[in-house]
């Protein structure tokens, strides 16, 4: 496929226990290692860089909220 016709990927929806085990990972750790990403990605049926940007998007709502007054 030409990277000029790449389609964006469509927007991932997680499951109720996915989102439910990712948050328990996330109130342990904000940062997540590779091995701990790939264990986590078999276990949860994700690909790896959709686990990494949800602790990217997860760090940018903690940092918001610590900040809210």
């Amino acid at each position: 496929m030409n990277p000029a016709t790449k389609r964006p990927r469509k927007r991932t929806t997680f499951s109720v226990e996915q989102l439910v085990l990712l948050e328990q990972y996330f109130s342990q750790r904000q940062y997540i290692c590779a091995d701990e990403r790939a264990r986590l990605s078999i276990r949860l049926g994700l690909e790896e860089v959709q686990i990494k940007i949800w602790f990217q998007n997860r760090r940018i709502r903690w940092r918001r909220d610590l900040n809210k007054p």
